[in-house]
């Protein structure tokens, strides 16, 4: 069983990456994941009026999934 975490950031260089992340979205909700947990963010940069979709996927019984998802939400929210 593999114990992975994932951070993925949806490529902007065309401008898609909220069609991106909203895909992303879709492919996760239809399959059933047992053990696997999906966080989202989204950063914000102040002279840029394009946003960065980002997202993180771990394996609940990896044993830092805890520690992975508090740092991820972290730095979610200190971008704001």
């Amino acid at each position: 069983m593999r114990k992975n975490a994932i951070l993925y950031i949806c490529d902007k260089s065309d401008g898609k990456q909220a069609a991106r992340s909203k895909l992303f979205d879709k492919w996760y909700k239809n399959y059933s994941w047992e053990m696997v947990e999906k966080h989202d963010g989204k950063l914000v940069y102040p002279n840029s009026p394009e946003s960065e979709y980002v997202s993180l996927i771990v394996n609940t019984v990896n044993p830092y999934a805890n520690n992975v998802i508090e740092a991820f939400s972290f730095i979610m929210e200190s971008d704001k």
